[in-house]
């Protein structure tokens, strides 16, 4: 089973791109800055908020970034920035 990162799922396009994708499928983990704060109100809206697992991570921050990659290393995974996709295996980080 395929599984997608969406970076910023707490948005509105990240909460649309999370239900097609759990729609297809996916297995979808979804990061925010803060994901013990955050309301998620519209993966809430959307009905999927139980069906993501979420993360925190800043995009800004190299740290946080990789402590959440090697979290899910060794895992095939998509990610999804904004309109760009990237197919990623991590081995070895």
């Amino acid at each position: 089973m395929k599984t997608a990162l969406i970076c910023g799922v707490s948005g509105q396009d990240g909460a649309y791109l999370a239900q097609l994708l759990l729609n297809k499928g996916y297995i979808v983990c979804g990061t925010s800055r803060d994901a013990e704060m955050s309301s998620f109100k519209n993966l809430v809206r959307l009905g999927i908020r139980d069906n993501v697992k979420l993360e925190s991570m800043a995009i800004t921050d190299f740290r946080s970034v990789v402590q959440l990659l090697t979290k899910f290393s060794r895992m095939k995974f998509t990610i999804w920035l904004g309109r760009v996709q990237l197919d990623c295996l991590l081995n070895n980080l």
